[in-house]
């Protein structure tokens, strides 16, 4: 390279230096014309921390699980622990995908295009230069309706403040208002009905229909509220409605005639479920087909003594009294091995009048499988992990009829092997499952390989990688990799170590183990 006249060597050296520490010092700075789209004000924990720009506790918590999002370094992990922090539930709000991608989609109603201080900045899928799963931040300043300064992080990334205008393409596809100024405001008590139960016996296997009780029969209700608003329950009550307090004739035990019970548990947090359980009694001198329906809700009482009622749509209770002979039930079992792909089947034994009618449910974790009603049924891949039971009802006219449920079979397992061998290639959406069947290591199309465990929905540990056409396999040399064609995303790390299959154990951990079973490797202690 040419050297400037009358420059010595000395002088130039020291200019390239000072050059190059201004343009490093522009860079760390992040500073950039005020046309572009994104800038980045600090990079990681430290540099943030010393440019006061906190990460408000999250590297120390980033480890715990937020939402039942992945830990360390992610961004729906952070934001979700940001909102917890502000004082919302550690309970996701929403049913189904966890993804940046499936926030804004999955709160529709609370979600728009004006940014606010506390607000979740959502990207779309390929959203303006993100991936497919899209990406969440953390709406910490509002400049201007079209400037904005967030927080964030980032799978298999860094921690960063950045400083995006609407001028480019970094803008957010809409902003998600779960906890700031524009949220609807959440009353103090409000419940929504989770389930309803009928039993008749102290055993609570034989499930009734209300509309068929005997004079003097007594059952136990069980009904579960989950707490949608933002105080806490203690002692809350299960009143009567419609009207308020009206006095029930069908009180058995209760603590009045118009409160039918108590949270079974000493607290009920926002977000968290409580149960309420009481009995219910037909009036013995009830005549044939006497109709009663009772209407209950949670109350709490408040700090001047009246009644917070939590829910405008009551819960229905309809007793029927039948003064007919009742079907006497034997409780069903169930015949078959818990394997996917075997078929069970469900005997009723002998019930009285040994010519009543019987129709059939399958559940499965005590929840009826849709469209599973015949004397058989198949185990299919959704059954696995879980336990399945059979409800048996039988019905003859001029009886009352009888519901029961058999005892539960054991846990489904899986065909598919919990052993990975040399070669074999996990693509897209296949799998090893753990011989208890509740554990699952799979490929997912976004390119990493997860374990979940299939009862909760969490997921457990991932190579942490992303990228298109990628499969994990356990390749000769004895690393378990997950790569695409041409190069290797993630490895284990364990060549030479002569490993020979990859085992996913009922305890949800994924193992290299050579021949003779010695462990080389372990997702236990491999991070994420």
């Amino acid at each position: 390279m040419m050297r400037a006249r009358g420059m010595k060597p000395r002088r130039m050296t020291l200019a390239i230096a000072l050059t190059l520490a201004l343009v490093g010092g522009l860079l760390t700075l992040g500073a950039a014309p005020a046309s572009a789209a994104v800038t980045v004000l600090c990079t990681g924990y430290d540099q943030c921390a010393k440019r006061d720009k906190s990460n408000h506790g999250y590297e120390a918590a980033s480890d715990n699980l937020y939402w039942r999002m992945f830990g360390g370094h992610n961004c729906t992990n952070y934001v979700a622990y940001r909102l917890v922090q502000a004082g919302m539930p550690n309970v996701r709000p929403w049913t189904g995908g966890a993804d940046g991608r499936y926030w804004g989609g999955a709160n529709k109603a609370i979600t728009d295009k004006v940014p606010v201080k506390g607000a979740v900045a959502w990207w779309d899928s390929n959203a303006n230069g993100h991936g497919s799963s899209g990406h969440v931040a953390y709406v910490e300043k509002v400049i201007s309706s079209t400037e904005i300064i967030v927080s964030e992080d980032n799978w298999q990334g860094n921690f960063f403040y950045k400083r995006i205008t609407k001028s480019g393409t970094g803008w957010p596809s809409g902003f998600v208002h779960l906890h700031d100024s524009r949220t609807p405001a959440l009353p103090v008590y409000s419940a929504t009905k989770i389930s309803q139960t009928f039993w008749t016996n102290s055993a609570q296997n034989i499930a009734v229909t209300p509309s068929a009780m005997r004079p003097g029969q007594t059952a136990l209700v069980e009904l579960r509220y989950r707490n949608t608003g933002r105080g806490t329950w203690s002692k809350v009550q299960l009143g009567t409605q419609e009207p308020a307090d009206r006095t029930s004739a069908l009180a058995s035990g209760w603590k009045a005639a118009n409160r039918a019970a108590i949270q079974r548990e000493k607290v009920v947090k926002p977000g968290a479920v409580a149960t309420f359980r009481f009995h219910v009694t037909v009036p013995a001198t009830a005549a044939d087909s006497q109709r009663w329906v009772e209407r209950f809700a949670p109350v709490a009482t408040t700090r001047s003594g009246a009644a917070a009622w939590m829910t405008t749509s009551p819960t229905s209770l309809v007793v029927v009294a039948d003064t007919g002979t009742a079907i006497t039930p034997t409780r069903p079992r169930i015949f078959g091995t818990a394997r996917e792909g075997t078929t069970l089947t469900a005997k009723t034994g002998p019930w009285l009048p040994a010519d009543a009618a019987f129709s059939f449910q399958w559940n499965r974790n005590g929840v009826a499988i849709s469209g599973a009603r015949s004397k058989t049924y198949t185990l299919t891949d959704a059954d696995v992990g879980t336990r399945v039971s059979a409800t048996v009802t039988g019905k003859k006219s001029g009886y009352i009829a009888s519901v029961q449920t058999s005892t539960s079979s054991g846990v489904v397992r899986s065909l598919t092997s919990n052993v990975l061998r040399p070669g074999v290639k996990l693509k897209t959406e296949l799998d090893i499952v753990s011989k208890n069947g509740r554990y699952r290591f799979v490929q997912l199309k976004e390119g990493d390989a997860r374990i979940y465990d299939r009862l909760s929905g969490i997921p457990l540990w991932s190579t942490a990688v992303s990228g298109k056409y990628l499969y994990t396999t356990l390749s000769v040399n004895g690393s378990l990799v997950t790569r695409n064609s041409k190069s290797i995303k993630w490895s284990s790390k364990t060549t030479g170590k002569k490993a020979v299959r990859v085992v996913l154990s009922d305890k949800g951990v994924l193992t290299l183990t050579t021949k003779k079973g010695k462990t080389v490797w372990s997702s236990k202690t491999s991070g994420k």
